[in-house]
């Protein structure tokens, strides 16, 4: 995680490298912070596609607000993939860095250390918002909001899950628990 960390910055001094916000987070979830919340405020000077104007750094916001500044500037900004912010959520219930406070389901928990996401999608560097990177909704655009605690979504029946097991924690890797 450091080696991949260093060369991040290595490319962003030479001015090679383009790193989405979620991208930053993802990359520096595993480290440790005193305040959870400066795990958003120090990604947004490393993050290409957000300025310091569009997630303003307010300590006297609780974690949970600042976590959903993060989803609503990823809201706002990302079109098709709008819902990526979905990817890094994860809610290991029967582990010991489970979420105490209670989060809305669909909120990240940058405080969850792992190195692994189910959801790992990969975007060719020269297509950073093509449609080719997936696109399982194909043409229908239905912004999602948040009312509250709420996450506010259109969308239309794929399936029915008529069971659901307990997750797999082969997938996830322990860092040390929430810190």
């Amino acid at each position: 995680m450091a080696t991949r960390l260093d060369d991040f910055r290595i490319q962003m001094e030479s001015g090679g490298a383009y790193m989405r916000l979620l991208s930053v987070l993802e990359t520096i979830r595993n480290f440790e912070c005193e305040d959870p919340r400066d795990k958003v405020y120090a990604s947004i000077g490393m993050a290409a596609d957000v300025s310091e104007l569009d997630i303003l750094p307010d300590h006297a916001k609780s974690v949970e607000e600042v976590y959903a500044d993060v989803v609503r500037f990823v809201l706002s900004r990302q079109g098709s993939h709008s819902v990526d912010f979905l990817r890094p959520v994860i809610r290991p219930s029967s582990l010991p860095f489970a979420t105490p406070d209670d989060l809305p389901t669909w909120l990240p928990d940058w405080r969850i250390r792992c190195c692994s996401f189910a959801l790992e999608t990969y975007i060719a560097p020269d297509g950073f918002d093509s449609e080719e990177a997936y696109n399982a909704s194909r043409d229908v655009k239905w912004p999602a909001t948040i009312v509250g605690k709420r996450l506010l979504c259109r969308g239309f029946e794929v399936d029915i899950i008529v069971r659901v097991w307990p997750p797999s924690w082969d997938n996830v890797a322990e860092s040390g628990g929430r810190h």
